[in-house]
């Protein structure tokens, strides 16, 4: 599986795999497909025969193997870079600040309300 020729000693042409090269790869263009076993060497931080699932969360870079290093409780990394940020809703060095909801008139507004409801 995954050799043509008289002597089987060639891998199947680029975009094929399995038996007798028959097989068509469902790689992304660009991402190589292993002539064996079709599976697509996705570029960093994508994962799935076809490339389509991001890592994990907590995951990140080629084959999603490195670990991120985000600490603070309202941050996330890249799935790519592995590069921590706030998640939505959050910001601040710390991700520690609440980013106001649109509905109220004002920072100060805003303020006023989370100190009194929070």
């Amino acid at each position: 599986m995954g050799w043509r020729g008289e002597q089987c000693d060639k891998p199947c042409l680029p975009g094929y795999y399995g038996s007798n090269c028959t097989e068509r790869c469902k790689c992304p263009p660009g991402v190589p497909c292993n002539h064996m076993s079709g599976e697509c060497g996705c570029p960093p931080g994508f994962v799935g025969s076809g490339c389509e699932r991001t890592c994990l969360p907590g995951t990140y870079g080629e084959n999603c193997n490195q670990v991120c290093q985000c600490s603070g409780k309202n941050e996330e990394c890249h799935h790519v870079t592995g590069k921590c940020g706030c998640l939505p809703g959050y910001y601040g060095i710390h991700c520690d600040l609440r980013k106001c909801h649109s509905r109220f008139i004002n920072i100060r507004l805003c303020l006023i309300v989370r100190i009194r409801f929070e």
